[in-house]
């Protein structure tokens, strides 16, 4: 009786706990189904939005990606990796660095969803990365370290000056005799906080013409542009670019900025050459273009000696330092100063003048000589 007792017993609790068990499942099932059901309807009231990527090869300097509803998802708005809110079902975005970019799609149903995607194919700029510009080429065999050519299609010899730290150095800031306030030198000192350098001419200017206009060239062998004029030679160089198709870049007669830095750099290849008179040409007679063996340096001609060349910098005599601000407006406004021809300063030494390639003088923009010329720049606007 004792025995039948318990197997009743067990059986209950076998029925109990089945029925516990059934209830937790069809309790749970129920929930299930309700929480699916929501999952769902958020699911669909989701924003849908596809990425894409244009251009996609290794060598782009900027990216553009494209965001855009799919699937007739309803698009109230997307937040752009900058935090700028589009009302649209559709945005683009252009970057200029490797990373990941993030977009935030809100729905007309107020569901956001963030959306990210990693780009991996800007080409990354330094200094030890020249661009090459639009229409020129890269000469076969010239490096960074000692000299990376460029040339156009009309023979046009160019050379990189890295530029590591982004900023140029100019050996006279903050001496009051001398300025600089030239808007291609700012454009130059801009351009290379963004491209870590910048072309100087590998020879000096040699004159050209194109569609009946005297213009500025940079080739070997040629005559350099002599008994030149400061306004001549700066107008010449600074359409050097445009007469010959240049796109995206900028031509300009070299500045104080552009001068230092060359210098300073090609001093770290060659030992004082900056304050050394051991290779220009001061034989007297002025050479032809990169004719000068022994001032070739870092791929760059006749820096030291040849001929002496103008740059933007402005030179103040000291008699008029005291009315330096007002000499700056005027000249900067373009306008001449009353009983004082504009000073700008000649670089280097000559032919006929043994001085370094550091040296400078201040001389009267409307003076010329048989022994001066000048040279350009090329640069990333």
């Amino acid at each position: 009786m004792k025995k039948k007792s318990s197997i009743v017993i067990v059986l209950f609790l076998i029925v109990l706990i089945t029925i516990i068990l059934l209830s937790i499942y069809f309790v749970k099932s129920k929930s299930s189904n309700k929480n699916d059901v929501i999952k769902s309807n958020i699911e669909l009231a989701e924003p849908k939005v596809e990425l894409s990527v244009e251009p996609n090869d290794r060598e782009s300097e900027i990216v553009t990606i494209y965001i855009k509803s799919i699937e007739n998802s309803k698009i109230e708005t997307i937040t752009l990796p900058d935090g700028k809110v589009v009302t649209s079902s559709e945005a683009k975005y252009k970057v200029t660095k490797n990373g990941e970019y993030s977009f935030i799609v809100k729905s007309n149903k107020g569901i956001s969803v963030t959306k990210t995607i990693t780009i991996d194919n800007i080409k990354e700029i330094s200094s030890n990365k020249p661009y090459i510009p639009d229409g020129f080429t890269h000469i076969d065999g010239t490096e960074v370290d000692t000299g990376y050519v460029i040339q156009d299609s009309r023979g046009n010899q160019f050379v990189w000056v890295p530029v590591s730290t982004g900023s140029l150095i100019r050996n006279t800031d903050g001496n009051d005799e001398y300025a600089e306030i030239d808007n291609t030198a700012t454009g130059l000192y801009n351009s290379v906080s963004k491209y870590y350098g910048f072309y100087i001419a590998r020879y000096e200017a040699s004159k050209t013409e194109i569609e009946g206009e005297s213009v500025a060239a940079s080739q070997y062998g040629t005559m350099p542009w002599t008994n030149v004029e400061y306004n001549e030679a700066y107008e010449a160089a600074q359409k050097a670019g445009l007469l010959y198709g240049y796109s995206e870049v900028r031509t300009a007669i070299v500045n104080s900025y552009a001068w230092d830095t060359t210098l300073e750099w090609i001093n770290e290849s060659f030992s004082n050459y900056s304050t050394n008179t051991n290779y220009g040409n001061y034989t007297g007679v002025v050479l032809e273009t990169g004719t000068t063996s022994n001032d070739e340096v870092n791929s760059i001609c006749d820096l030291a000696g040849n001929l002496r060349e103008w740059t933007t910098e402005i030179y103040y005599p000291n008699i008029f330092n005291d009315n330096k601000d007002e000499l700056d407006n005027t000249i900067e406004n373009g306008e001449q100063v009353e009983n004082l021809d504009n000073y700008r300063v000649i670089r280097g030494g000559s032919a006929n003048l043994n001085k370094v390639a550091s040296s400078h003088t201040g001389n009267p923009e409307t003076m010329s000589d048989a022994y001066w010329g000048f040279r350009m720049i090329l640069y990333k606007e």
